[in-house]
């Protein structure tokens, strides 16, 4: 018989709790948890990439398996030195959907500690002259967001999560309000599907 999946444990042992590991897979929270507690199949595609993001081998991720993340960790610091880049650009060359690209930058000391931590490649200068074409963008997605500080967000479009970057000006219990360069953005909160705060803003 197959041995259960304990994403809890292999989780807790590399720090973090579910709503960072969530932001680091690009999923709403509520969902991870849902696969956490055994609500929600997990499919071997989303398997492998919670595997990737905590640093550990698949098979770390079932009950009895807790010798593995020594191995596990060994990964995690070597995967320390490289920060995945997520973003491609879409066929009309002005959208970028948020999936990880194979890529990886190196990772500066701004986020060091932070394993969910990654880059974004700007495609076009809707945010210039604060990320124009070309620029790399260091994102934290541990770190709390305030007024007027810029976001990366992940705004949902059928099937697909599209970052989009702007500066974050509020929001109500239904609504974030977003600014850039005189425009005024007012996004529904069930749209979103994350938002996370720029650290970091790496020139061509």
């Amino acid at each position: 018989m197959a041995r259960p999946l304990n994403l809890a444990a292999a989780r807790e042992r590399a720090h973090l709790n579910a709503a960072q590991l969530a932001r680091g897979l690009g999923m709403i929270p509520a969902s991870y948890r849902r696969i956490e507690r055994g609500e929600r199949k997990c499919s071997a595609e989303l398997l492998a990439r919670i595997a990737d993001v905590l640093g550990v081998s698949v098979t770390a991720l079932y009950e009895g398996e807790e010798n593995e993340v020594v191995i596990g960790a060994v990964v995690g610091a070597e995967r320390k030195a490289d920060l995945p880049v997520w973003g491609v650009a879409t066929l009309n060359g002005f959208e970028v959907e948020m999936v990880v690209t194979g890529m990886n930058v190196e990772r500066p000391s701004s986020v060091a500690d932070v394993p969910t931590a990654y880059a974004v490649h700007v495609h076009n200068d809707d945010a210039a002259p604060f990320a124009a074409k070309g620029y790399t963008l260091i994102i934290n997605p541990v770190l709390p967001v305030s007024e007027g500080q810029w976001v990366l967000v992940g705004v949902r479009k059928g099937d697909r999560v599209l970052a989009e970057i702007w500066r974050y000006s509020g929001s109500t219990e239904k609504v974030i309000s977003l600014v850039r360069n005189g425009t005024v953005r007012s996004a529904k909160i069930k749209d979103i599907e994350r938002m996370d705060k720029i650290v970091e803003v790496r020139l061509p």
